[in-house]
């Protein structure tokens, strides 16, 4: 999607600005970062953040976005930090944020009112607490959904309309995130297990069978297919389903395996990586999926973005799937 056809949102401006303009927020981990957004009423599960060290206009920020490649970004704001809160080092002059969802939830006290007219053909929306798999989060007789009591995450993908084919076959995109009670933990189960190992890809391996034990399910084997593509070579939070196509039919023909899924995440650290991926529902549920038997782990470092960019691909032996 082209920078011109971003939608602009003003009304979240002055949110991101309070969150964005106090203190150093650019350097802050995923876990903070969230947590500052939530703070300020943002629920946006993604976005991308660019700054500018002078004012800028309408034109000037989809410049930007059109520079810092906003293809999977439906919407944007931008807005301009109050000197008074400038700090040496800290502040930028100028912000530009870009959002995957084309436009805002509403939050009424404690329910979530889902915007219409967004291009999707169904929401979901999961809770996760502090430990173990999702659970679902029903409508209301009201059409809202009632974020849980208990400490947590609750978010939104939005299943998009399969009238769409360019977006369709990206697969279902988390769009909102919650925090739920006091929101989840800052530090994951197993966080030391990833960071003993120097290969990335070995590291995440560790880790997830760290969590697996936690839960009495059975380790994963790492596993690796002649010919297969490497779904890390774009810099992109969207699954590639063509891609796994081909990796399904290679798994099929050289293993007998059959797909679960990919977890796909790009996050500055490992550390970031690992709380994103665990406090996502659905990239939990993979993590944790009684039927995975096999995985294929492919991590490399993007140099433009400074992103480690992680695919874990998960397979099973029997006839099982969670494409």
């Amino acid at each position: 999607m082209p920078a011109s056809a971003l939608a602009l949102r003003i009304l979240t401006s002055v949110e991101i600005a309070r969150a964005v303009c106090l203190g150093d927020f650019f350097h802050l981990d995923e876990a903070a970062k969230a947590r500052a957004l939530w703070s300020s009423g943002i629920h946006d599960a993604d976005v991308d953040f660019f700054t500018a060290t002078t004012p800028l206009t309408e034109s000037a920020a989809r410049q930007a976005l059109a520079k810092h490649s906003a293809s999977n970004r439906r919407s944007f704001a931008f807005g301009e930090c109050p000197t008074e809160n400038k700090k040496r080092g800290q502040s930028p002059r100028a912000w530009v944020a870009a959002f995957r969802a084309p436009t805002a939830p509403i939050i009424e006290g404690e329910k979530i009112a889902l915007p219409p007219g967004t291009g999707c053909r169904d929401f979901f929306v999961r809770s996760l607490g502090p430990a173990g798999r999702s659970s679902g989060v029903q409508v209301q007789m009201d059409g809202k959904f009632a974020i849980p009591a208990a400490d947590g995450t609750v978010t939104v993908t939005c299943s998009h309309d399969e009238k769409d084919k360019t977006i369709s076959r990206h697969g279902p995109e988390l769009w909102f995130a919650f925090p739920a009670g006091k929101g989840p933990a800052a530090e994951v189960p197993g966080r030391n297990s990833i960071l003993a190992q120097k290969d990335p890809a070995a590291g995440f391996i560790v880790w997830i069978n760290h969590l697996r034990a936690i839960e009495k399910l059975p380790p994963v084997e790492p596993v690796t297919f002649k010919g297969a593509p490497n779904l890390t070579r774009n810099a992109t939070a969207l699954h590639d389903r063509k891609q796994l196509a081909k990796i399904a039919d290679l798994a099929k023909k050289q293993h007998g395996l059959t797909l679960s899924g990919e977890d796909r995440v790009m996050a500055k650290t490992r550390d970031d990586a690992m709380w994103l991926l665990w406090n996502s529902p659905r990239h939990r549920d993979l993590l944790l999926a009684p039927e995975a038997t096999q995985i294929m782990v492919q991590a490399s470092q993007n140099n433009e973005h400074g992103l480690l960019i992680t695919s874990l691909i998960f397979f099973s032996g029997d006839k099982h799937s969670r494409n």
